[in-house]
This record gives C-alpha cells, sequence and structure tokens, in this order.
C-alpha cells in the first residue's frame, strides 16, 4: 500500500473510530492531556497492521482498534507504575544516607562551619526546624526534597521555614544571639 493510500486509510479509521478510541483511553488512563497522543499511536499502528487491512466487517475492525487500544493504554498505565516504582526506589537509595533521627546536628555544628552566632541561634530553635534550616540552607536542598526527607508534605516544611525564619529575625533583633547560656 502506497503512503497516500496509508494516510487516506488512516483518517478514514480516525474519522470513523477516534469516539471509540477517546472513550477507552479516558476510562484507563483518564488524563485528557494524554489523548492526542493514544490517538496517533492506535491509528498509526493500525495502518501497517495485516490483520487491520484484511478485516471483512465493521465489527473486526472496531474490535480491532479497541483491542488496540486497550493495549497501548495498559502499556502506558504498566510504564508509569514502573516509573513511578524506580523513582521511588533512587528516593529511597537517594535519601538513605539522611537519616536524621541519627544526626545530631548540635553535636556536628562545628562541622558545618557555622558561626558562633550562628551556632547559638540553631540552638534556640527546635531540632525538627535546625534540621530543615541545615537542609535547606547548607545541604541546598529544595522544600520538596526536604519534605519526602522528613516523611511530611511541602506545605508543612515552608511553613515551618518561614516561621523558623521570622523567629531568627526577631532573636536577632532583640540580640538575644549574645546570650550563650541557650
Amino acid at each position: 500500500m502506497s503512503e497516500d493510500a496509508r494516510n487516506m486509510f488512516v483518517k478514514m479509521l480516525m474519522k470513523k473510530y477516534e469516539y471509540a478510541v477517546v472513550k477507552i483511553a479516558m476510562e484507563i488512563l483518564n488524563e485528557p492531556d494524554i489523548l492526542d497522543d493514544v490517538k496517533q499511536e492506535v491509528f498509526s499502528n493500525c495502518a501497517f497492521q495485516k490483520e487491520l487491512l484484511e478485516a471483512k466487517t465493521e465489527e473486526q475492525i472496531m474490535s480491532y482498534i479497541c483491542t488496540t487500544t486497550k493495549n497501548f493504554c495498559y502499556n502506558e498505565v504498566r510504564r508509569r507504575v514502573s516509573e513511578r516504582r524506580r523513582e521511588e526506589e533512587w528516593l529511597e537509595t537517594y535519601y538513605r544516607p539522611l537519616a536524621l533521627d541519627q544526626i545530631d546536628f548540635t553535636k556536628h555544628m562545628n562541622d558545618y562551619e557555622f558561626s558562633d552566632e550562628t551556632t547559638t541561634l540553631l540552638r534556640m530553635i527546635s531540632p525538627i526546624d535546625k534540621d530543615i534550616l541545615v537542609l535547606r540552607f547548607y545541604h541546598g536542598y529544595n522544600l520538596k526534597e526536604i519534605a519526602d526527607i522528613l516523611g511530611t508534605n511541602e506545605e508543612k516544611i515552608k511553613k515551618r521555614a518561614q516561621r523558623t525564619k521570622s523567629l531568627l529575625m526577631e532573636l536577632l533583633k532583640e540580640g538575644g544571639v549574645e546570650d550563650e547560656t541557650l
């Protein structure tokens, strides 16, 4: 079959069976953004299938297109699950060395080369706030990464960081840093 004939065949299939492909894809994937990709993949695949070209009835064509759509969508779901699983495994491996419950930041403050003033300020805040600040500003993690490390959501980390920053600014303004007993 020539390329022009194939293109015409694909256009005919799309015109007649597009609704079925969209309906199946939405039921399985429930993602409107990917519909164009699904349609393109299904119909371009159909143009090269001898079985479809030899189909005698409309039911056979519909059955073939529906099966192709289902298979493509299920493969997409499997790919996404596999990708998510790999990402979770990577995150788990990547963040494993940062077992925060085993790190005593006050004990290691000098290792971070903080100034005496900063060390005193860090002693004045809660351990979780200290962890957030050290991860954020010393190690350079973003809020989402810190939330993943600490097992909470990004919004909570953002709020805690903002509150801690405000508290530290107040302590600096009040001159609370000079009090070495804290």
